[in-house]
């Protein structure tokens, strides 16, 4: 039986290090036109600094900490609080700014069938 969700999954990826790896090859083929790929090389680096700022938080002071730990479970949870600080500061104009997630965003609302029920303009509500 093949699932109801096979052409609906859409997947935003880091910038892969090496975009011949089996890893990304697999997903390309399973996923075709709905894999988008972050141009950074980590979605905290595709955050613009003045969107951190308002968090009380910096780019670099984040990075710095991800990259600090050996750990995945501690930058799991790095990365965990970072976006949540992060989700609750965007507002609607930010969407803009961070086209590969918007891109994203759109396609799942698209291939999930919802597309016309999402607010023609972002400005509609906090995004």
């Amino acid at each position: 039986m093949i699932s109801p969700y096979t052409q609906r999954v859409v997947a935003l990826i880091d910038a892969p290090a090496d975009p011949e790896s089996h890893t990304v090859q697999e997903l390309e083929g399973v996923l075709g036109d709905r894999l988008i790929r972050l141009d950074e090389a980590s979605l905290e680096e595709s955050i613009p600094e003045d969107i951190y700022e308002r968090v009380g938080l910096t780019r670099t002071g984040v990075l710095d900490e991800i990259k600090g730990t050996a750990d995945y479970r501690v930058e799991h949870d790095i990365k965990r609080r970072v976006s949540r600080e992060i989700s609750r500061a965007l507002v609607a104009d930010d969407v803009d700014r961070l086209p590969r997630i918007k891109a994203a965003v759109e396609l799942a609302l698209e291939r999930a069938g919802t597309a016309e029920a999402a607010p023609e303009s972002p400005a509609e509500k906090n995004v």
